[in-house]
């Protein structure tokens, strides 16, 4: 039971990651 909600954790954190990684690179298109 205790896996769980770190395993939601973990999740959402690699959403945030993925769309601040999607933000930087907007950002670099955009800077060129």
């Amino acid at each position: 039971m205790s896996n769980k909600p770190n395993q939601a954790r973990h999740f959402q954190k690699s959403c945030q990651d993925r769309y601040l990684g999607l933000k930087k690179r907007a950002i670099l298109c955009q800077g060129m």
